[in-house]
């Protein structure tokens, strides 16, 4: 394999960071403002994105707008968060804390900027230049002390041919799940339905406080993934669970913005932290009642204006919409199929993301020839 060299990063990019913009400027619709959340959620870019006047984009911030396959990253707070620009976010313009990267000059192929910002080396100068005492953060300054690697354009378009392919079934796989979730609702809508309160189409499981500090987690076999009550990684007192079961937040963010209560499924094992009702259906499949408890609305049930609270005897008074009784078991094994699919989908996923990030340095230490690289991608289901 030829020699790979370090060069700064400057002599080989351009990057702009976004435009510092005041909220007073947000418009309800217009030109996407693209925001860190973008860049974190599900590969779509204009998730959680503002909207900026069209007319006031020409006058100050025409020269920010993003070309399809310029290359993002995030500078503040979440750092390091890399995404590329596709056909839906072109001419949206970026906010401060993302910078858009494109080649200075034929040096680099536009499709292995995203690896060279990903690679192990960089992410460590970034982690070593972040400044901030409570939000860690940098910018352009900082970007032009920074090297990154720099093989030969042959051998950066076979990396990024093979890394690439497994990020578009990443994606595929991604969609699938999305779509998958979209499909049962359709399903379970889509006719005669009742009714019911939660509490007679639910089971709601006591929790066991068992102390655990995350030494302890991380110990113990497999990892067992623990959640908290929206969903994210906790450390805090929880219970095991082997069965597939849902979360309802109880505790601290338990609304989104239209009044439905955050709500997961898990088919796990997995351990659960005590602000979280632990449900499980009665009558029907615990992925149906997942199905409907996400279109139902709890808004009027939350109390505490200070820290939002769903208490269980609130949550039992949950009103949801369940089929028909003549449709409620061909809509159950539908939606069982669906859920199905989308849990095939989600191993695949782990699947392939483990493949890419064990092969994202050894190809981009030079270590690992891309032969061999598409053989282990093949194995690992590509």
């Amino acid at each position: 394999m030829s020699e790979w060299s370090r060069v700064p990063l400057a002599s080989v990019l351009d990057f702009r960071e976004g435009p510092g913009i005041m909220a007073a400027d947000f418009r309800a619709e217009g030109v996407p403002l693209l925001r860190l959340s973008g860049l974190k959620r599900d590969g779509n870019l204009l998730s959680g994105c503002n909207y900026l006047d069209p007319e006031m984009v020409e006058q100050r911030w025409s020269h920010f707008r993003v070309r399809k396959g310029d290359v993002l990253l995030s500078t503040s707070a979440s750092l390091g968060e890399v995404a590329v620009v596709d056909a839906p976010a072109v001419g949206a313009i970026p906010y401060t804390g993302l910078i858009g990267f494109r080649p200075k000059d034929g040096r680099v192929d536009p499709a292995f900027i995203p690896l060279m910002l990903r690679e192990q080396s960089f992410k460590d100068q970034i982690e070593a230049m972040g400044v901030g005492s409570v939000m860690k953060h940098f910018g352009p300054t900082h970007l032009k002390l920074m090297t990154v690697t720099l093989p030969p354009r042959p051998e950066q378009q076979a990396v990024a041919e093979v890394l690439g392919a497994l990020d578009d079934k990443i994606a595929a796989n991604t969609a699938l799940i999305s779509l998958t979730a979209q499909n049962a609702a359709a399903i379970v809508g889509g006719g005669p339905c009742q009714d019911v309160p939660l509490a007679d189409v639910a089971l709601f499981h006591n929790r066991r406080r068992i102390p655990l500090s995350a030494s302890q987690r991380d110990a113990r076999p497999g990892n067992v993934p623990y959640y908290g009550a929206n969903g994210r990684l906790a450390t805090v007192d929880g219970a095991l669970f082997d069965e597939p079961l849902v979360l309802l937040g109880e505790d601290g963010s338990v609304v989104r913005d239209d009044g439905s209560p955050f709500v997961h499924y898990i088919w796990g094992p997995a351990w659960v932290n005590n602000h979280a009702h632990v449900l499980t259906g009665a009558g029907l499949s615990t992925e149906l009642l997942h199905v409907v408890l996400t279109r139902s609305k709890v808004d009027t049930l939350v109390t505490g204006a200070v820290q939002p609270k769903l208490s269980m005897g609130n949550a039992k008074r949950i009103s949801v919409r369940i089929p028909d009784r003549s449709r409620l078991a061909v809509v159950d094994r539908q939606v069982c199929a669906l859920f199905a699919s989308r849990r095939a989908a989600t191993e695949e996923c782990r699947t392939l993301t483990e493949t890419r990030d064990a092969l994202l340095p050894q190809l981009m230490s030079g270590k690992l020839r891309v032969r061999d690289a598409e053989r282990i991608a093949v194995d690992a289901g590509l």
